[in-house]
């Protein structure tokens, strides 16, 4: 891989926190408003999506090359992932927080609001690339 290449899925992998973390702060927020602990308190939303989403989204090829500047590829690749990896850190998330069991219209905006951001931040992505040249 050259150090271009590095970059460019550096910066892919930067966006995805980005939604990651935005996703976890925005919903701590939003259900618990003025929480003087709102970084701390979002980790065990935080942390599962992240790890799980990487765990998931490597060995399924959405960080190669080849796949994030083609945007038909990276689209099905990163919707394949986040298929595997959302319910998967739903359910992590669950037994991190000890609940028997997790909310369907939490499910349903979780899936539906990461899947959508991913897949728009990496057809962005996939555009730029092609557009700058890199």
């Amino acid at each position: 891989m050259t150090t271009s290449s590095r970059r460019n899925t550096l910066i892919l992998m930067a966006g995805d926190l980005a939604i990651f973390v935005m996703f976890a702060l925005v919903g701590r927020e939003t259900h618990a408003s003025s929480d003087p602990n709102l970084i701390v308190n979002a980790l065990p939303t935080l942390m599962p999506f992240v790890l799980i989403w990487l765990l998931v989204s490597v060995p399924m090829g959405v960080y190669r090359p080849n796949v994030y500047r083609l945007t038909p590829l990276t689209i099905i690749r990163t919707l394949a992932a986040w298929i595997v990896a959302g319910p998967i850190a739903l359910y992590v998330r669950a037994l991190l927080l000890a609940r028997t069991a997790i909310p369907v219209p939490f499910v349903i905006v979780t899936m539906g609001l990461n899947g959508v951001l991913l897949i728009v931040w990496h057809v962005f992505f996939a555009w730029w690339l092609k557009r700058s040249g890199r």
